[in-house]
């Protein structure tokens, strides 16, 4: 048996079952259930392979079986569990074989149905830009796959008097994307590194569906109709054609941004395991290396193990972690932490669960590194002047050397910048003048006990003591800064002519602790020079150390001169009225101190004879 009209097929841009529901619409068969009979081809031809002879002798030779096979999705030979697909091959899961899709305007125009119509995500004919259909837009029901071409609906609606749908740019640049690769055209510029048909339908039904609020497995398994894989098509349109742009866009909605929490699964949830099961083929390995880059680098900055497949090395993120960190720095985790919070260091800090998580750029532990190496210790500092180290520090307490924290291998060590010590020599050497012969280096005054360098030091920068410098010293640098020791002398002798003591020797001299001897000055019963709020250095004047016994006396020495105890002396002379220079205070170790005017007039009133002497109380006791 032969059909009437006999037509040829298109192998290169039709299938099997389009080319026979095209012969069935042009002999006016409403179904191909009798053609299929009449041959004895089976309804799963679509898929699977058989005998095609009868149906080449009912077309009457127009085509023979090799061209109809060629044409069919049947598996293939090479690559298991993929069909055939022209040229390619397609996996089942990319195939829409359960309706059949149509344009109206190209049934209209009774042009051809193309093969790549099958594919799930054609969902637009490029053609006459408008929307693929594959249901009745009367009664809304599903096309048949095997519903002859060109013919009506169940419900007497023509097939070809449909109104088309515009179709948006998105769908239509996807539909000749997915062309050029079916004819093998990859393309080179601006879109995804795809090579193949089936890794573009792939990425299109992954990243048509993965996004917050959806089933993804659901969504990523399913084989929706036309106009909702419409919707998908676009979204996954922004990935594939806008390389990278798309991708990295669409990695960030998904990031959830926790506020407590720094891991993989907290910040993008389940995607990224989505995304390794998915993609998990050779032909995603660049796609795949693009994701790693991104959620690690300074956009994302997601810190991952050695051991996770997303990870990156630091010289492609650009971030540590802190405990990478403080093996370079040779710092502890917590001062790295510390460092990141008050700036020195550009990282971030995040709670994750009970602990916080902390990282650091790769470029800043650099730049502090460089910093470091610029700046100099108390050591240095101390060597390059020629100086201690606790000389260094009292220039820092006084403000004439600046220095700069956290720096340090502590937040709370002082280092100096070369610039803020230069700059400390500078202006003693902009003070002083031409060497002199009797003279003194400020390294040698630094050496010595009985005056203070940064008393001198001060007093030269306040132009009361003049300095010199003598260029052809070489050394540290304040050996060549020098003072005269004449000059030295009135310091410890003072302006008045009258030698001077530091304190300890004032204390040891009166024989008392040296807490009372500031308290003294403050009294007005010992005279010393200060500088700035504190007693300079031998400040004290020994002339009113020599005459304090004869004008002043403590409780505690009239208490031996009379045998008695202090206790008494203090009651006794409250009792005659007299009122001390210096109040006692018994628990700062303080002792009263008197007038010996007003103690020579008790004395003379016998009050500490031992008749005057208070009576002790009787405690008591057994006969």
């Amino acid at each position: 048996m032969r059909v009437a009209v006999r037509i040829l097929p298109d192998p290169t841009n039709e299938s099997l079952h389009g080319y026979l529901a095209r012969v069935a619409g042009y002999n006016g068969y409403k179904n191909l259930s009798w053609l299929l009979g009449a041959v004895a081809v089976p309804r799963s031809f679509v898929t699977r392979p058989c005998d095609l002879s009868g149906l080449v002798q009912m077309l009457g030779g127009v085509t023979d079986s090799a061209t109809l096979a060629g044409m069919a999705f049947w598996p293939s030979v090479t690559s298991l569990g993929y069909l055939r697909f022209g040229s390619t091959v397609v996996s089942p899961y990319n195939l829409s074989l359960q309706r059949s899709k149509y344009c109206p305007v190209c049934c209209a125009n009774d042009r051809v149905a193309p093969r790549i119509w099958a594919l799930i995500g054609y969902v637009a004919c490029p053609h006459h830009s408008c929307l693929l259909r594959d249901e009745c837009p009367r009664c809304g029901d599903a096309v048949p796959l095997l519903h002859p071409y060109r013919l009506q609906c169940r419900c007497s609606a023509s097939l070809s008097d449909t109104p088309s749908d515009p179709a948006s740019s998105a769908a239509i640049a996807l539909s000749r994307f997915l062309d050029g690769l079916a004819l093998g055209n990859p393309p080179t510029k601006g879109a995804a590194p795809v090579q193949d048909l089936e890794t573009a339908l792939r990425l299109i039904r992954f990243f048509g569906v993965a996004h917050p609020g959806q089933s993804w497995r659901s969504g990523y398994i399913s084989k929706p109709l036309v106009r909702e894989m419409a919707g998908r098509v676009e979204q996954a349109a922004s990935v594939l054609l806008d390389w990278p742009h798309g991708l990295l866009a669409f990695i960030d909605s998904q990031r959830r941004r926790p506020t407590e929490g720094i891991s993989l699964t907290a910040e993008f949830g389940p995607f990224l395991s989505r995304l390794r099961e998915a993609l998990n083929d050779p032909r995603f390995e660049e796609i795949i290396e693009t994701v790693r880059r991104h959620i690690s680098g300074p956009t994302h900055r997601v810190l991952t193990k050695p051991s996770s497949f997303f990870h990156t090395t630091a010289e492609q993120t650009g971030i540590v972690s802190a405990k990478t960190a403080g093996k370079v720095l040779g710092l502890t985790t917590a001062t790295i932490a510390r460092l990141i919070a008050s700036g020195a260091l550009r990282g971030e800090s995040r709670r994750m669960g009970g602990r916080r998580a902390h990282f650091v750029e790769s470029n800043s532990v650099e730049n502090f590194i460089h910093s470091r190496a610029r700046v100099l210790t108390v050591a240095e500092v101390a060597r390059d002047l020629g100086i201690s180290t606790f000389q260094v520090e009292r220039l820092r307490q006084h403000r004439l050397v600046a220095s700069v924290t956290g720096i340090g291998n502590s937040l709370q060590e002082h280092r100096y910048l070369p610039e803020a010590v230069t700059s400390f020599v500078e202006q003693l050497r902009a003070c002083a003048s031409n060497g002199l012969a009797d003279s003194v280096s400020l390294s040698e005054v630094a050496r010595m006990r009985s005056v203070a360098l940064v008393e001198i030091i001060r007093q030269i920068l306040a132009g009361l003591i003049p300095a010199y410098y003598d260029p052809s010293i070489t050394g540290p640098m304040l050996d060549s800064i020098l003072v005269c020791r004449i000059d030295l002398s009135k310091m410890r002798i003072g302006s008045s002519g009258c030698p001077r003591m530091s304190v300890r020797s004032a204390a040891k001299a009166l024989g008392m602790a040296a807490r009372m001897v500031p308290l003294l000055v403050n009294a007005g019963c010992l005279t010393a020079s200060s500088s700035g709020k504190a007693l300079a250095r031998h400040g004290v004047s020994l002339r009113s150390v020599e005459e304090f016994p004869k004008l002043y006396a403590t409780s505690r020495r009239l208490a031996v001169r009379h045998r008695t105890s202090s206790r008494v002396v203090m009651s006794k002379l409250t009792a005659a009225r007299v009122t001390p220079v210096l109040r006692s205070d018994p628990r700062r170790g303080i002792s009263a101190v008197w007038r010996q005017a007003d103690v020579e007039r008790v004395s003379a009133m016998d009050l500490f004879s031992p008749a005057n002497a208070p009576k002790a109380k009787s405690r008591g006791g057994l006969g």
